[in-house]
């Protein structure tokens, strides 16, 4: 009976699961010949950490940071404008769901107008 205690004990502490979420957006019109594209990987990116229940940011303000990442590491200059963007989310369970990760990473495409 010790030894099946101390197998429940281990699978919980070393077992681990991710959920995956996200949408996509878009944010112009991209229905005439007035546009090129300029980057098509623009990244942006958050994570925050849980022990149980504490700590963290909420989703939106997870959405954000990663979007004020994205916008820090990929300024918009007149006429550009991100389009097609995707927001996603990775949620980690470990330890038995005594430690859980959440990863939020926003991608965008920047163009250009004429």
């Amino acid at each position: 009976m010790k030894k099946l205690f101390y197998i429940v004990i281990l699978s919980m502490l070393t077992s681990c699961m991710a959920i995956h979420s996200g949408y996509i957006t878009n944010s112009a019109a991209l229905t005439s010949n007035n546009f090129k594209y300029l980057n098509k990987s623009a990244l942006g990116k958050s994570d925050v950490f849980y022990f149980l229940v504490f700590g963290g940011l909420t989703r939106e303000a997870m959405i954000t940071e990663a979007f004020g990442d994205m916008k820090m590491n990929y300024p918009l200059k007149d006429n550009q404008v991100y389009v097609n963007t995707a927001v996603n989310f990775k949620k980690s369970i470990h330890y038995g769901g005594i430690v859980s990760t959440v990863k939020c990473t926003i991608s965008a495409d920047i163009v250009e107008f004429d």
